[in-house]
C-alpha cells in the first residue's frame, strides 16, 4: 500500500510540474506577443507592462532561460526607446543596459552555449560604450568576444551576424569598424534570415530581418551609395511597412537629393 501511495504521489507531482511548466511557457509567449506589439507602438508603458510578464514567469521559474532571454531583450528594446524616444532618458537607458547584462549573465551561467544570449549580451556590452566612450578600449574587445562565441555556438543564428554587424557599423574605423566592415556581416545575416523558419507560437527569437535590411541600407548610405541604400530600405518596408528606421532612412535619402 505504501508503494502504491508513493507512486500516486509521484505521478501527481509530475503532472503538477508539467502543468506549471506549460503555464510558464504560455506566459512567456504571451509576453513575447505583447512586447512585439508594444515596441511597434513605440510605447514605453506598454513595453514595461509586457516586460513584467517575463518577470512573473521568472518568479515561478527563476532559471528559465527563455524567460531570462526575453526579459533581457525587453531591456534592450527599452534602452533603444530611452535613447531615441522624444522623452529621451539616458540615465534610464544606462540602468536598463546593466539590468539586461545581469540577466543574460544569469542565463549564460545556466546555458553557456546559448547563441542568442551571447549575441544579445555582446550588443548590450557594446552599448555601454556610449555612456563612457573611453570604456571602448576594453568593452569593445569584450563585446566582439561575445559575438564570436555566439557564432561558434550556432553558425546559423542570423542575429549573431546581424548584431555583430551593428557593432562594426558603430565602431570607428581606427578600431577596425566602419560601414565597409559591417556589410559582410549583414549579408551573412540576411542569407540566414531567408532560411529561418520559426513558428509564430515558438519561444525562439524570430525578430530582426527587416531591421537587418535597414541597417544594411544605413551602411550603404554611410558609403554614399544611396541607390543601394534605397533598395534595402524598401525591402525592409516590404517586410514591415511600419518600420520607423527604414522610413527615416528613405526620407533622409530623399531630402539629400
Amino acid at each position: 500500500m505504501k508503494k502504491v501511495f508513493l507512486a500516486v504521489m509521484f505521478l501527481v507531482a509530475a503532472r503538477l510540474a508539467a502543468q506549471e511548466q506549460n503555464a510558464v511557457q504560455s506566459m512567456i509567449l504571451d509576453g513575447k506577443t505583447q512586447f512585439e506589439a508594444a515596441y511597434k507602438n513605440w510605447s514605453r508603458d506598454e513595453m514595461i507592462n509586457a516586460k513584467a510578464i517575463f518577470e512573473r514567469a521568472l518568479a515561478v521559474e527563476p532559471e528559465n532561460v527563455d524567460a531570462l532571454y526575453w526579459k533581457a531583450y525587453a531591456d534592450y528594446r527599452l534602452t533603444i526607446r530611452s535613447l531615441y524616444g522624444s522623452d529621451k532618458n539616458e540615465e534610464m537607458a544606462e540602468e536598463l543596459v546593466e539590468e539586461g547584462i545581469k540577466t543574460l549573465e544569469a542565463a549564460i551561467k545556466i546555458s553557456p552555449n546559448h547563441s542568442e544570449c551571447l549575441a544579445l549580451i555582446g550588443t548590450l556590452t557594446g552599448m555601454k560604450i556610449s555612456f563612457n566612450p573611453i570604456s571602448g578600449m576594453w568593452l569593445g574587445p569584450k563585446s566582439n568576444g561575445y559575438y564570436d562565441e555566439a557564432v561558434k555556438a550556432n553558425p546559423k543564428n542570423p542575429r549573431a551576424f546581424h548584431l555583430k554587424g551593428i557593432g562594426k557599423l558603430n565602431t570607428p574605423a581606427m578600431f577596425g569598424g566602419g560601414a565597409d566592415k559591417a556589410i559582410p556581416e549583414f549579408e551573412k545575416a540576411l542569407a540566414l534570415y531567408k532560411e529561418q523558419k520559426t513558428e509564430a507560437s515558438s519561444l525562439l527569437p524570430d525578430w530582426g530581418y527587416d531591421e537587418c535590411l535597414t541597417f544594411t541600407g544605413n551602411a550603404y548610405a554611410a558609403l554614399k551609395d544611396n541607390d543601394k541604400a534605397a533598395i534595402y530600405y524598401k525591402e525592409a518596408l516590404a517586410i514591415n511597412p511600419d518600420s520607423r528606421q527604414a522610413k527615416a532612412g528613405l526620407a533622409k535619402l530623399e531630402s539629400a537629393k
